[in-house]
């Protein structure tokens, strides 16, 4: 009798969150006049995405678990093949290459137009960051000579502890760093002639890209945690918050401690506003913060009704309004800090949210939905 309860229970629950689902789903097909937004494509995936989306040149580049696919801005799939080892790092577009690592240590370039894998190469180590693209200007040679001048060259760090740089167009090493043992998952952040990231030691550090080396490493006493930071930069100061919730603010060129605000409960996931000028800030009290960035202090703080998600997707901007994401919903600030509930997804929660132009944005959920609106 109690088995046949809890059955009827179990099916109650399982309906009413289908049903749930669903209803948030055709809440947001509906396109209502007055929403803030105008909707462009709904897709529903066969599952969540591993990584945030790409968008390169009118292509959105969504990876499942067992399949990558390339989409257009108005949903259409232009191709889509299936894959082998898990892929957790965000891949990256560079010209007509598509170029995305795995768990399984794989290094794989697609043609980003038709999809056909164009080559191959393993490395021994899961790739865990993201891949950033820079222009090589180092002065190591490749061992095989290129049949172009393209400089093109993708960094990335790994399971090992290890952050590489390789030519694009024919995957070869310029180099490698392997300074210290551990997982490297904290993404990383290119500046200049610079790329910034964390390691398990608690250490920001920073690396020369030309040759792999280290300039410098930081963090402010021994039991200071910046490992898995998010880490931003505009161009002079690098940013961070501490696993005790304290802002940093650090020199880019010194490696020194420049300020740092320890009355704000942050989150890690801060963001950095168009102009560099200022932070925002989610904390832990249910504030969402307007930081300066050049010393520290508090602009504006807006109380918020519910608490913060951790690892929530980054703040952006628009001509007109401040967005930023919180449980299944999208909020939306004005110049004048008039907050409005720009889109509401109800139960599905939101793991990115990506601006492809002035209008446009790309969202997926951890349910598998894929949406791309565009501002009315």
């Amino acid at each position: 009798m109690m088995i046949k309860k809890l059955l009827i229970i179990f099916l109650i629950a399982s309906t009413s969150k289908l049903y749930l689902q669903q209803k948030n789903t055709n809440e947001i097909s509906k396109n209502k006049p007055d929403s803030l937004y105008e909707l462009v494509a709904l897709l529903k995936l066969n599952s969540p995405l591993t990584t945030a989306p790409v968008f390169s040149d009118g292509k959105i580049i969504a990876i499942e678990k067992d399949t990558i696919s390339c989409i257009d801005p108005d949903g259409k799939v232009l191709w889509k093949h299936d894959i082998s080892g898990k892929i957790v790092s965000q891949p990256i577009i560079s010209g007509s290459q598509l170029v995305y690592g795995t768990l399984n240590g794989d290094l794989i370039v697609r043609d980003v137009n038709s999809g056909i894998q164009i080559q191959s190469i393993g490395i021994d180590d899961s790739i865990t960051t993201n891949i950033v693209m820079i222009e090589y200007n180092g002065s190591n040679e490749l061992m095989m000579p290129k049949q172009s001048n393209s400089k093109a060259a993708i960094i990335f760090g790994t399971a090992l502890g290890k952050v590489y740089c390789f030519d694009v167009e024919t995957l070869q090493e310029y180099w490698h760093n392997f300074d210290t043992k551990g997982k490297i998952s904290s993404q990383l952040t290119i500046i200049e002639n610079k790329v910034l990231f964390t390691r398990p030691d608690g250490f920001i550090y920073c690396l020369d890209i030309s040759n792999g080396l280290l300039i410098w490493r930081w963090k402010e006493k021994e039991d200071t945690d910046f490992s898995n930071a998010r880490i931003l930069c505009d161009g002079k100061k690098v940013f961070a918050v501490s696993k005790n919730n304290q802002v940093y603010c650090i020199d880019l060129l010194l490696g020194m401690l420049d300020w740092k605000n320890e009355k704000l409960k942050a989150l890690q996931d801060i963001s950095l506003s168009n102009d560099k000028k200022i932070l925002f800030i989610k904390s832990y009290d249910r504030k969402f913060t307007l930081l300066s960035s050049d010393k520290g202090k508090v602009i504006k703080e807006i109380k918020q009704e519910d608490e913060f998600d951790e690892n929530s997707p980054p703040v952006i901007e628009d001509e007109n309004n401040i967005y930023f994401v919180q449980k299944g919903s999208i909020f939306s600030l004005n110049k004048k800090y008039k907050e409005k509930v720009f889109l509401n997804l109800g139960g599905e929660i939101i793991n990115s949210f990506i601006k492809i132009d002035n209008k446009s944005f790309i969202i997926s959920t951890t349910a598998g939905t894929l949406l791309i609106i565009k501002t009315r």
